[in-house]
């Protein structure tokens, strides 16, 4: 769980630093394609290790919402002012990845707490590079190896 709090700091200080920090509009609109591309990969990596459909459709609803931000903001919106035209879609694609991975746990209950052990000793950066995700389709975790070794 340390890699989770880890990749919640990399996230959030990545967030202020781009949207703050840097040049806007363009650090703004970085930052919502970075995320909205993290998400999507996530999404097809979740599906094809695990098959489960609301986890992979929390990903796609937060890589939509993102990518929509993206686009606000190269159009000269900020995120807090987006106007209620954009806000509706950003906000209820928000809403919608907790209820999704909600369900999620209670109509997989056996795979979603694989998923929540497997993860356990990740590292953020393991996070980063989709390595916290297991490969379930298969009836394993997803190997990790170093210097070609399985642990």
């Amino acid at each position: 769980m340390v890699g989770s709090a880890m990749y919640g700091l990399v996230l959030g200080a990545g967030f202020f630093a781009l949207t703050t920090l840097a040049p806007q509009p363009v650090g703004s609109a970085v930052w919502w394609s970075l995320l909205a591309g993290q998400l999507s990969w996530g999404a097809s990596i979740t599906w094809r290790r695990t098959r489960l459909p609301f986890a992979t459709a929390a990903m796609l609803a937060g890589a939509g919402a993102s990518a929509i931000v993206a686009v606000a903001t190269v159009l000269g919106y900020a995120f807090s002012f987006l106007p209620i035209v954009w806000a509706v879609p950003v906000f209820g694609l928000l809403a919608l990845g907790p209820v999704c991975l909600l369900l999620e746990s209670r109509m997989h209950p056996r795979e979603w707490s694989h998923w929540g052990t497997y993860m356990e000793h990740k590292s953020a950066w393991d996070i980063l590079l989709c390595r916290h995700i297991p490969d379930l389709a298969r009836g394993g975790g997803a190997q990790d190896t170093v210097a070609g070794k399985r642990l």
